[in-house]
């Protein structure tokens, strides 16, 4: 079950930003510039790392940002009340603050949630493997996702 409004909402203190950057792109700086004036806490994944990932332009990749996002969770693993929230940097920009982003997190009654996209990329054969949905988009994006209480959802570390 969803854990209680005390747990999820606990203050701004309990929310993590994550991101993964190798490069101080424009679109980087746009994005730390706008978690800054939120006041949001920021952790930035891979600055100044290879990018070892892929083209994700042009193909599939990516897997880099995911093996980094799961390293930064396992050191949280014992924070029972930490929010994380993983989202790409180079064309984000944070539109609200933490406050907002945690009551509307919160009214969702979910313990993980992921963004998602009206495109099936990167390969348009695989859409009909995709369940349909009755709302919103339907196909996974590794843009953005939201985890309560990390250390509640997955108690064992992950291999």
């Amino acid at each position: 079950p969803f854990p209680t409004d005390s747990m999820c909402v606990s203050g701004v203190e309990n929310l993590l930003v994550v991101t993964a950057a190798t490069e101080k792109t424009d679109g980087f700086r746009r994005f730390v510039k706008t978690a800054a004036q939120f006041n949001y806490s920021l952790k930035v994944l891979g600055l100044g790392e290879e990018w070892k990932g892929g083209d994700v332009a042009r193909t599939v990749g990516g897997g880099q940002k995911v093996r980094w996002l799961k390293e930064e969770l396992l050191k949280h693993s014992e924070e029972q009340q930490l929010v994380v929230m993983f989202v790409d940097s180079y064309d984000v920009i944070l539109a609200a603050g933490p406050d907002e982003l945690l009551t509307r997190f919160s009214s969702l009654g979910h313990w993980v949630v992921f963004s998602a996209e009206g495109f099936c990329w990167p390969d348009q054969r695989l859409a009909s493997k995709y369940p349909q949905v009755h709302s919103g988009k339907r196909y996974l994006n590794s843009g953005g996702e939201v985890l309560l209480s990390w250390g509640s959802v997955v108690p064992v570390p992950v291999r």
